[in-house]
């Protein structure tokens, strides 16, 4: 599993860009938030998603087969964004990893499958990066 921020966005024209990267999905999305109550009441309570928690400071809702939401709770609401990172899952982690590395950006860290970090959302079918 490797997570990665969200990129800013890029220059150039049109011949610049680059093919799209193989992925076969995104595992996860993690956002920051001052208060985790709304969210247990939307996505636990109104959606039916099955909460994970993942430390003092973290809660994951499982939306699918190696699928999930996670929510950091911040201390500060004035923080200068509400995403912290996409997890994308593929077959191949080299080969994803060195296609964000081409495009600029730097993936922050690999997550072993089967740690207490990505408990709950694993997939037999594709690593997660």
């Amino acid at each position: 599993m490797l997570a990665a921020p969200p990129p800013a966005a890029c220059g150039g024209n049109a011949t610049d860009i680059l093919p799209p990267i193989a992925v076969s999905g995104i595992a996860g999305v993690t956002f920051l938030t001052t208060d985790f109550a709304p969210l247990r009441r939307f996505y636990g309570q109104g959606a039916g998603f099955h909460e994970v928690p993942i430390g003092p400071d973290r809660i994951r809702f499982i939306v699918g087969e190696g699928q999930w939401l996670e929510f950091r709770r911040v201390a500060d609401p004035g923080w200068p964004r509400r995403m912290q990172y996409v997890t994308l899952a593929e077959a191949g982690l080299n080969d994803l990893e060195q296609a964000l590395r081409a495009r600029g950006v730097q993936p922050m860290h690999r997550i072993p499958l089967g740690s207490a970090r990505e408990s709950g959302a694993r997939s037999e079918k594709r690593n997660i990066l």
